[in-house]
């Protein structure tokens, strides 16, 4: 799911933006960012062009005090997303990912979302899980259920960049054993990738675990 460019760039970046986090001092950063770049706070909101976004991360330091004694900021491999990711994580909270896509050596999205995305409830998938891929013959397109309504605020295709609204939406059940799940699933009709999945069913020896989510 990576687009073509080599993973040492997002190791780079990601270090780079732990080191700003230190530092309080994002200058680095806006430096490997696109004029036009975006950010998405997961199912939230979205932020457009790069100073909106360093703003944003300036103003989330002094929110959250960061960074503390307490959080860990790392660089980690992200199995679903196929690159290095800043990891954030913090005592009694779900684990942040910071995502970012670089297009021409140049960030041009960033995610910031939990790990894992889903209720805590529907154990065992996360952004730690290999991605479902089309060519490896580990999504079928007739595994997917009805249409759903495009979502906003939520995964852009991590290869192109498609705004998640405009993504292709299904329910879709991916069976592992002993587990599967059933979510939401969106699809880049550009790429024709699967790009985020969202769990809201969780299977297990024919009991049916159903979270709502919020």
């Amino acid at each position: 799911m990576k687009d073509l460019n080599d993973n040492k760039q997002y190791a780079e970046f990601s270090s780079l933006f732990i080191d700003a986090t230190m530092t309080k001092d994002f200058t680095h950063v806006a430096n490997l960012m696109a004029d036009d770049a975006c950010m998405v706070v997961w199912d939230n909101k979205e932020f457009t062009g790069k100073d909106a976004v360093i703003e944003y991360w300036k103003g989330w330091l002094e929110r959250w005090n960061e960074p503390k004694d307490a959080t860990k900021y790392e660089v980690k491999f992200c199995n679903y997303y196929d690159r290095d990711v800043v990891s954030i994580r913090t005592p009694g909270y779900k684990d942040l990912y910071i995502i970012a896509r670089i297009e021409d050596r140049m960030v041009k999205h960033l995610v910031l979302c939990s790990n894992p995305l889903q209720s805590p409830m529907i154990r065992y998938w996360s952004l730690d899980s290999s991605a479902l891929l089309f060519e490896k013959s580990t999504l079928f397109p007739h595994q997917m259920g009805k249409n759903l309504e495009a979502r906003k605020y939520r995964f852009p295709c991590m290869r192109c960049g498609c705004k998640s609204e405009n993504l292709k939406w299904y329910e879709y059940t991916h069976e592992t054993v002993p587990l599967g799940y059933t979510g939401e699933l969106s699809v880049c009709p550009n790429c024709m990738e699967a790009v985020e999945f969202f769990p809201t069913i969780l299977h297990r020896h024919d009991i049916l675990h159903k979270f709502e989510s919020d």
